[in-house]
């Protein structure tokens, strides 16, 4: 039996995930995203690593805001997620599809100026997260960029009653391991400097952003 991460969403749900994650959030995650893309501040000619990247419809967003003058590479191996990447990428000759495991050995070394990761590693755990942040670290050029759009660090225990619910009857099990773990810590440990987060819904969702240095190494 294959071990597959909980993140992973395949069937009718991935083939309408767009829809569903629209209506299930009521149109707050696309507003978000757009604001946190906007946030990047992504420059043209940039060479754009999406880890996880779906549908490639962020993807898609970093694209537009490199005015199509760079890449964008997605790393995905669900079936029907590739199909909807690679239909956005028949237009877009700037957007390529990797077929691999973020979590497993990746074949890319210092070709990227920013590596995107939006709620997917909080699905892992965490030795595997932190299998996808060494990739990330190792497929950046020196003074790349990381940006991790996930859940915040925070207690659940204080949070209001609806996510509660939602953490315990909606969300994957990881979820709660993640949102204790001080990510902070874990990225200065791989190698990743001036460490930066912005903060969104009541500080529970964030952007998390470090800095690959220059003269650095590839964590073991």
């Amino acid at each position: 039996m294959e071990d597959k991460p909980h993140i992973e969403i395949r069937g009718i749900k991935a083939k309408l995930y767009d829809l569903f994650l629209f209506i299930g959030t009521l149109g707050f995650y696309n507003k978000l995203i757009k604001t946190v893309i906007s946030d990047l501040k992504l420059l043209p000619g940039e060479k754009i690593l999406d880890m996880g990247t779906g549908t490639g419809s962020n993807a898609l967003r970093m694209l537009k805001k490199i005015n199509g003058k760079g890449e964008i590479v997605g790393i995905e191996i669900g079936k029907e997620m590739k199909k909807q990447f690679e239909k956005k990428a028949r237009k877009n000759r700037e957007m390529k599809l990797v077929d691999m495991r973020i979590e497993e050995p990746l074949p890319f070394e210092n070709e990227f100026t920013r590596v995107f990761i939006s709620f997917v590693i909080h699905g892992f755990p965490q030795e595997k997260r932190v299998s996808i942040l060494k990739n990330g670290f190792k497929a950046l050029k020196p003074g790349g960029k990381i940006h991790i759009f996930d859940w915040g660090e925070f207690n659940l225990s204080n949070c209001g009653l609806f996510l509660k619910f939602f953490f315990n009857h909606l969300e994957c099990p990881e979820a709660k391991d993640f949102i204790a773990r001080d990510f902070k810590k874990i990225l200065l440990k791989i190698g990743f400097e001036n460490l930066e987060e912005k903060l969104f819904a009541k500080q529970k969702i964030r952007l998390l952003t470090g800095i690959k240095p220059a003269n650095s190494v590839y964590p073991t």
